[in-house]
């Protein structure tokens, strides 16, 4: 269980270090955020890949399985780093599904331009957000009680990526 929780940590860690250079980011540019996250191009890059998320999960296409680091060991020894950036590299995955929560963090967090306050809302909210992925990640035995996936996931998936691609298709209307 301690290696199951220290692997999650890292985990958790890599995402609260991603939010929280956001959070400096979007502090330290101000205005200029804002103007950013509405200009054309990035309206239209989040689009298009809501859009191709939305028909990846329709099975329109499928993309191969790719496991980017070994989140276990590496040469025998204890490796948490895999986890960690296998975290960071999730904040920046998981960010669209967040967006109305983060997007008013992040435009709080710019018109402040508190440095700290950005860090550390934004460290808070990876935590936050990661706290249950802690516990579960530490008692594995809970994994067994989650519902098995079958036809009824299917479904699901489906009315999830028509959900994407209506999102797509929300930011193509707001391109000016």
């Amino acid at each position: 269980k301690r290696d199951n929780f220290f692997r999650t940590l890292s985990y958790v860690l890599g995402l609260a270090v991603v939010y929280s250079l956001l959070g400096a980011a979007a502090a330290l540019s101000g205005e200029i955020f804002g103007s950013f996250q509405s200009s054309f191009w990035v309206n239209l890059i989040v689009a298009n890949v809501f859009i191709l998320l939305g028909l990846f999960m329709l099975d329109v296409f499928t993309l191969p399985s790719i496991r980017l680091f070994n989140a276990g060991t590496l040469s025998g020894k204890k490796f948490f780093g895999g986890a960690f950036l296998t975290g960071a590299i999730s904040a920046l995955v998981i960010g669209p599904c967040t967006t109305p929560v983060l997007g008013g963090i992040l435009a709080y967090v710019a018109a402040k331009r508190n440095v700290a306050a950005g860090i550390s809302l934004l460290f808070t909210y990876a935590l936050g957000m990661g706290f249950p992925l802690l516990i579960l990640g530490t008692f594995i035995g809970l994994l067994k009680r989650i519902p098995k996936s079958g036809a009824w996931m299917v479904k699901i998936k489906k009315v999830f990526g028509l959900i994407l691609i209506a999102s797509g298709e929300y930011f193509l209307l707001a391109i000016k």
